[in-house]
């Protein structure tokens, strides 16, 4: 009930709504000089007077106007409640967003390609997160190739990644590795930046110069999200600067003029 009261009071009185009685005797007042300026005069002036408002017509003035205090009070309440619940309920669940920003793919290592793998594909990517904080694992990489989609399988990173990109050589650290930097929660307006490595089956390399891709992930809730890259929006196998990611780059002589 205590608090019931205080909530009224810093509604109604602290916050000035009582200020819309106000107007409830002006009111009254208008409404008596317009009965009485408007209203004609009897034939004999002697049984004239001035109307006044009874009694009921200052309560229903003031009801009125107590009425419209109180809405505004409520809509005021109600909209500062509102707002807190959104805000609450955007810190209890997360909200990921992110791009790919490179891809590096390559024939897969000697020992890879005798278990079947026929590419081998390292994309680096950024995740940022707009809601709570949380862990993402789970990664998972698929390529849209003659209106299938194919799965890749997550390897681990070696400590050292050396792969031969078109504009030189391309080294990659396992300290980089996303599902390692990502199994510490993602702050609510942090982003992450970090590598990873799949293999494909019976696909080559070439067939993702002009193949869609998707990288999956899911937060701490289970909640599965997604990145997707369409044809052209990312350059292959080019040494592009990312942001809190480690690569080693020796880039490509040009060929000396005879």
């Amino acid at each position: 009930m205590a608090s019931i009261a205080v909530t009224y009071w810093k509604a109604v009185v602290h916050r000035r709504r009582w200020t819309v009685l106000t107007p409830a005797p002006i009111l009254v007042t208008l409404t008596q000089w317009l009965i009485n300026h408007f209203s004609s005069l009897p034939a004999d002036l002697k049984t004239a007077s001035i109307w006044q408002a009874p009694w009921w017509i200052w309560m229903l003035s003031f009801l009125a106007c107590f009425s419209v205090a109180q809405f505004l009070a409520w809509r005021e309440e109600y909209t500062t409640a509102s707002m807190l619940e959104a805000e609450l309920r955007d810190q209890r669940n997360s909200q990921f967003e992110g791009q790919i920003v490179q891809v590096n793919h390559h024939a897969p290592p000697i020992h890879l390609a005798a278990m079947g793998y026929s590419c081998s594909v390292v994309i680096v990517s950024e995740i940022k997160n707009l809601g709570a904080d949380s862990i993402l694992d789970a990664y998972k990489l698929t390529i849209a190739v003659d209106g299938r989609e194919r799965c890749g399988d997550n390897y681990a990173l070696p400590d050292t990644m050396t792969l031969q990109g078109t504009y030189g050589v391309i080294k990659y650290f396992n300290t980089d590795a996303l599902y390692r930097k990502t199994m510490t929660p993602i702050p609510r307006g942090g982003k992450i930046a970090g590598v990873l490595w799949f293999l494909f089956k019976d696909i080559t390399p070439s067939a993702f110069d002009a193949t869609s891709m998707t990288l999956c992930f899911s937060d701490v809730r289970g909640k599965r999200w997604s990145i997707k890259v369409m044809p052209g929006e990312v350059q292959h196998n080019v040494p592009l600067l990312v942001p809190g990611v480690r690569m080693g780059v020796a880039l490509k002589q040009r060929d000396s003029q005879p």
